[in-house]
């Protein structure tokens, strides 16, 4: 009943890419999001306009009302994801910290 919002990139999502540490299965969380982290920020390392910010919500039907899980490898770039929902408003969200690293332990 939750979307889970995935900030890696989209090789280590779809399981093409080895994940960086050993013992890790490669892919996903079934049912989740991949919105990497990088796409939320310009070339200067800052948070792309709040007017594209939403485009990229639209495109991945995400809504204010949404409950909303962010991980990524570790739950360091989730907190991206996290924050640029932050700044647009979005209450009912939540950051994974074990994400990837746990959720795909062999």
């Amino acid at each position: 009943e939750c979307l889970i919002l995935d900030a890696r990139s989209n090789e280590r999502f779809l399981g093409i890419t080895n994940e960086p540490r050993k013992g890790l299965n490669n892919g996903n969380i079934p049912g989740s999001i991949n919105i990497h982290y990088k796409i939320l920020t310009n070339k200067k390392g800052e948070f792309v306009n709040e007017q594209k910010l939403k485009k990229i919500l639209k495109n991945n039907k995400i809504k204010k009302k949404d409950e909303i899980i962010c991980t990524c490898g570790s739950g360091i770039t989730a907190c991206n994801i996290f924050f640029a929902l932050h700044l647009l408003k979005h209450k009912n969200i939540k950051l994974y910290d074990g994400s990837w690293a746990e959720w795909g332990k062999k």
